[in-house]
């Protein structure tokens, strides 16, 4: 999951410059280009981009780039469904339909 695929709107001026400049690393990173040559490209100096590419992979490393998507799967041979959640590391957590209800009061 990236930061660009989560949709939210920001709170402030802060929280949208954030997102927008995310945006920008993530673009960095999926054209294969140098920093210094992207930032020529886009017309942005190096250092400012080096502190946003810094604050990124922070925000990653934190688990702060958002949640995982949860995925609720049925057996077709148990009549029992299983919540799966995927985490970043690779692990997953395989909870039955009967713990449902414990997983919406800990995310609300």
């Amino acid at each position: 999951m990236t930061f660009s695929s989560l949709q939210w709107e920001p709170r402030s001026k802060r929280e949208a410059r954030r997102q927008e400049m995310f945006d920008f690393v993530e673009r960095w990173q999926r054209s294969g280009e140098t920093q210094r040559a992207w930032c020529s490209m886009h017309g942005v100096q190096y250092a400012k981009f080096q502190y946003w590419v810094r604050k990124y992979r922070a925000a990653e490393a934190e688990g702060s780039s958002g949640f995982v998507d949860l995925v609720a799967m049925t057996q077709p041979t148990k009549s029992v469904c299983t919540l799966e959640i995927h985490f970043p590391s690779g692990a997953v957590v395989k909870l039955p339909s009967s713990e449902w209800e414990l997983v919406r009061q800990l995310v609300s």
